[in-house]
């Protein structure tokens, strides 16, 4: 519906035309996002959320439940207004919530959206065993029999 609209007015005595452009401003709006990501210590994790705004985002400001995102991409953290968080590295200290408040200016007006929740679920490697014995009953040159016993259980 966005474009240049012309009115034309005319009658015996003549006519006369008038035109308007009609732009559409869309507030920043939060369309789709990811809910979970699951990632690997020491990966790297990359939140997605889907936006819409027109004018175009001019402010994005990622936060965990923690702490707010620097600013500035680093080695650490990059963004960019496309909705994307990619955490680098990621540590134990990554695995909690994070939010993307996305913005843009329509007629001197910041107008702002925030999205749900996403949770980064970091997968640790599973503990060594524990109590760990060879069994020197059927050893050969190809083969070893191996038992431990297992931590949750003990047994």
């Amino acid at each position: 519906d966005e474009g240049t609209y012309t009115c034309e007015a005319y009658n015996l005595a003549g006519s006369d035309t008038a035109q308007v452009i009609v732009i559409i401003h869309i507030v920043a709006t939060i369309l789709d996002q990811v809910s979970t990501v699951s990632v690997g210590l020491g990966s790297a994790a990359v939140l997605t959320v889907t936006l819409s705004a027109s004018p175009p985002i001019d402010m994005v400001q990622w936060t965990s439940s923690s702490q707010t995102v620097p600013f500035t991409n680093s080695t650490k953290y990059t963004f960019d207004f496309s909705g994307t968080l990619t955490i680098n590295d990621v540590t134990e200290a990554d695995d909690t919530t994070y939010k993307l408040k996305a913005c843009n200016t329509i007629s001197g007006l910041i107008k702002c959206d925030q999205s749900q929740p996403i949770s980064v679920l970091v997968i640790l490697p599973p503990p060594a065993p524990t109590d760990l014995s060879i069994e020197s009953e059927d050893l050969d040159a190809h083969s070893v029999q191996i038992s431990w016993t297992n931590p949750s259980t003990n047994t």
